[in-house]
C-alpha cells in the first residue's frame, strides 16, 4: 500500500478545496456515482468512489468494481505521479491498461487529488 497515504492526502486536500470552491462540486457531478479502480499490480488495488461531495478511497476490497479501471505497476504509477503526466510509450507498450476510462478522466482524477 505504498500509495495509500499519498492518495489520502490528496483526498483531504480535495475536501478542503470543496469547502473553499463549491464550483468544484459541479465538476465532480459529471462523475457522481462512478468508481475508479486503480490496480497497482505489485502493490494494492485502490478504489476511488466519486460523488458530488468528494472522493473516498477503499484499499484492496474483496470484489473491486470495474466501472473505470486502470492497471499498472508501482514503478509506472510513481513516474506518472512524480512527472505529473502519462508517458504515451507506456500506453502503447501495454504497461498501462485501462477499460471504460480515457486520458481525460485520468487527468481529472489526478488534478482533483492533487497528485
Amino acid at each position: 500500500m505504498a500509495f495509500a497515504e499519498r492518495f489520502n492526502a490528496g483526498i483531504r486536500k480535495l475536501k478542503e478545496k470543496l469547502k473553499e470552491k463549491p464550483e468544484l462540486a459541479e465538476a465532480l457531478e459529471e462523475y457522481d456515482g462512478r468508481t475508479l479502480t486503480l490496480n497497482v499490480t505489485d502493490d494494492a488495488v485502490y478504489v476511488f468512489h466519486i460523488s458530488r461531495e468528494g472522493v473516498t478511497m477503499e484499499v484492496s476490497p474483496e470484489k473491486p468494481p470495474e466501472d473505470m479501471y486502470l492497471e499498472t505497476s508501482s514503478k509506472i504509477l510513481g513516474r506518472m505521479l512524480d512527472e505529473k503526466r502519462v508517458n504515451p510509450v507506456d500506453l502503447l507498450t501495454g504497461k498501462i491498461r485501462w477499460r471504460n476510462i480515457g486520458l481525460r478522466e485520468v487527468e481529472v482524477v489526478r488534478r482533483l487529488l492533487g497528485v
